[in-house]
């Protein structure tokens, strides 16, 4: 419900691309030290292949949001880590 409406849209398979490609990130738990340093941080990395701490993730280049939908990822705050697991 958006304004005492429904909103209705449809999210295509092709909206949602896999790339075949990983890249290495820091752990939760040092992404969560890091931000506690300084929460201020923008950006973390890049890491290294031996880097301590670190994980290999698959990614992806976008995902699609229809705008109808925009309103509800810009009303609340989108950490730049996914919390707990």
């Amino acid at each position: 419900m958006f304004h005492n409406q429904a909103q209705m849209d449809l999210w295509e398979p092709e909206y949602f691309h896999w790339v075949n490609g990983e890249i290495r990130v820091g752990t939760h738990a040092v992404i969560d030290t890091s931000l506690a340093a300084d929460p201020a941080v923008e950006i973390l990395g890049p890491c290294a292949d031996n880097d301590a701490g670190t994980e290999v993730i698959q990614v992806r280049r976008i995902c699609y949001v229809p705008p109808a939908y925009v309103h509800l990822l810009l009303v609340k705050p989108l950490p730049p880590v996914r919390r707990g697991r």
